[in-house]
């Protein structure tokens, strides 16, 4: 099924702008889309993508079902489903999502959502035969919802003393403290079964086993995400500063091409009005192999809101933002990093991939990341 997903969705152009961050909309005015040349990017970095290239895609959150097959996804104030085999999209018959749901098993889901603005927020629990149960959070904000084991859930809210504290949640026990020696978060998540929790707070991403134990610290990390067999964790951090305007790699060009096409490129960037940042900070995917405890950077893409891909073992999926250091439209990308992986734990580092080099923090601290939300 994975190497004939295709192009699926893509919303309007007025859908397009009427919700836009920043990041998207420098982009848009700088730079027209060319599905051509996205199309060559992708098939170079060995990544498929689900929706259409140069459309919207203004999807909100997602999740994959545990056996690959379907896809729920979020857009606007409305929860989907899409099997990327026909092409098929249901809508659910839930109310608006508040955060990202995700498959309990192949035929439930799990949405946090509220049935009116002003009402109080809920965890839908959706079979696709059509029965639904609503369970009330108590709490605020809910959000990392995800499976723990079984059929016992984990996900994050803002409860009564006033902090984002991690909970458990099963329809027999309801809603639990969980991982106390967790005192705030950002945001969590976690392998069982190898024993891991990643969590990030005001002070970085850390990574421990479930009682507590510190494994590593990550003081750059905005995110991790521990693989089931907890071998690898990937990391969510900012990649190096990019120019808003893109005149292309300058590979096999002459050095007077080059030279002018920079010239082009700087003057443009000087004449931005002075509300677009001159420097644009896009999302960078590391992976930290916790055996030989080594960080390796991802170099042919950028993206956020990583999650393994189930059922083939180092697929992964996530928000692209862009392929080979150029910026491109959003969407969900699906590729395999498990041979380039296998390659830099024996030394034989593939293009796609290098060690990791650290950056001190107060040089980051300078750089304002550009939203992406």
């Amino acid at each position: 099924m994975l190497w004939i997903l295709v192009t699926l969705l893509g919303c309007s152009r007025e859908d397009y702008y009427a919700d836009r961050s920043l990041y998207d909309n420098i982009r848009e005015v700088y730079e027209d889309c060319e599905e051509g040349k996205i199309a060559f990017l992708k098939r170079k970095a060995n990544i498929q993508t689900l929706f259409t290239d140069c459309g919207s895609n203004n999807i909100y959150n997602y999740n994959w079902s545990p056996d690959g097959r379907l896809f729920y996804f979020q857009l606007f104030t409305n929860n989907f489903i899409m099997n990327p085999e026909n092409q098929g999209v249901d809508q659910l018959p839930i109310g608006k999502p508040i955060e990202r749901g995700v498959w309990l098993h192949e035929t439930a889901l799990i949405v946090p959502i509220v049935e009116s603005d002003d009402g109080p927020p809920m965890l839908s629990v959706y079979l696709t035969a059509g029965m639904i149960q609503n369970y009330e959070i108590p709490g605020s904000k809910p959000a990392d919802l995800q499976v723990y084991k079984d059929k016992t859930m984990l996900l994050t809210m803002i409860d009564d003393s006033g902090k984002r504290r991690p909970y458990f949640f099963t329809e027999a026990d309801g809603f639990t403290r969980a991982f106390e020696f967790v005192e705030e978060v950002l945001n969590i998540n976690v392998a069982a079964s190898p024993n891991l929790l990643a969590y990030t707070d005001s002070t970085g991403t850390h990574l421990t086993d479930l009682t507590g134990s510190l494994i590593s610290d990550f003081p750059d990390a905005k995110r991790a995400v521990p693989h089931p067999d907890g071998k690898y964790v990937a990391i969510e951090t900012n990649g190096a500063p990019l120019p808003p305007i893109d005149l292309g790699d300058g590979k096999y060009k002459d050095p007077e091409v080059r030279k002018r096409e920079e010239k082009r490129r700087q003057q443009k960037i000087d004449s931005l009005p002075d509300w677009v940042p001159k420097e644009i900070i896009p999302p960078e995917i590391n992976i930290y192999n916790v055996e030989i405890k080594r960080r390796y950077r991802i170099k042919n893409f950028f993206g956020e809101r990583f999650e393994w891909y189930p059922n083939q073992k180092y697929f992964c999926s996530f928000f692209i933002k862009g392929i080979e250091g150029q910026l491109i439209q959003q969407n969900i990308a699906l590729t395999d990093i498990g041979v380039a992986l296998l390659m830099a734990d024996n030394d034989n580092f593939p293009s796609s991939i290098e060690l990791w080099t650290p950056v001190p923090i107060e040089k980051m601290e300078k750089k304002e990341t550009v939203p992406t939300e």
